[in-house]
């Protein structure tokens, strides 16, 4: 006689055959109900969770945060990959389109949206940026006499010294489409950035032009590494 265990269904070890069926149909007949009360909850936890997930979505969307992902936005473009242009320098800075075009290399490559290549006829599209404009001026100053009391710098009392500069840049950035030459994007970027003017070893009160050069130098790469970063976030925000 075939024999049957069940558990937690209150069935005997050793049933007979007439109990047994009797015992697998009231032990099918709960895993039914145990399987449509299970789907039921699983499904309102699923769909629970998946409003939940939805509600966050739209809160962090309406906070300004967003999803950052390796998607890329200019494919609907038909842009995959892209070239920089060496910038074109019209200022009066010589050698100032290197840094700012490195920087616009690296800006580019981050993330991997797009594939920046080394040459245009492998791009779908070209970044053709110009420097307009690098300058830099005296934002703050102070004179000899509060800088020193000595006697050999008594000839310089009427000299301003300056002790802060400000580095400001412009640069025009545009993006062209290499299938057609539609100029997707046109638009101008600028930016500030105040370094200190150093006074040279020796007398006090007087300047070094050398420190203070390689002090606009290093303002400047810092100034290109942000407009190349603003270039880019932006161009990815208009598609």
């Amino acid at each position: 006689m075939t024999r049957f265990r069940f558990r937690g269904e209150g069935v005997s070890p050793v049933a007979g055959a007439a109990d047994h069926a009797t015992a697998f149909s009231a032990a099918g007949r709960a895993a039914l109900v145990f399987g449509a009360a299970g789907r039921a909850a699983l499904g309102a936890k699923s769909r629970r969770a998946a409003l939940a997930s939805i509600s966050l979505a739209f809160a962090l969307s309406a906070c300004g945060y967003s999803w950052q992902t390796r998607n890329n936005p200019w494919k609907s473009q038909g842009i995959e990959k892209v070239y920089i242009n060496i910038m074109t320098n019209n200022s009066l800075r010589a050698g100032a389109e290197v840094p700012f075009t490195s920087a616009f290399v690296k800006a580019f490559s981050r993330g991997n949206k797009v594939r920046v290549v080394s040459r245009p006829e492998d791009a779908d599209a070209v970044v053709d940026a110009v420097l307009d404009s690098v300058s830099a001026s005296i934002s703050s100053s102070t004179t000899v006499p509060s800088l020193t009391a000595d006697i050999a710098a008594t000839d310089l009392s009427d000299m301003v010294i300056a002790t802060e500069y400000v580095a400001k840049a412009n640069v025009t950035v545009n993006l062209v489409r290499r299938s057609d030459g539609t100029q997707l994007i046109s638009q101008s970027f600028d930016r500030v950035k105040v370094f200190p003017g150093n006074n040279r070893f020796g007398l006090p009160g007087t300047t070094s032009v050398l420190i203070n050069d390689s002090q606009q130098q290093l303002a400047l790469n810092e100034i290109a590494q942000v407009i190349a970063s603003d270039a880019y976030d932006t161009i990815l925000e208009a598609f």
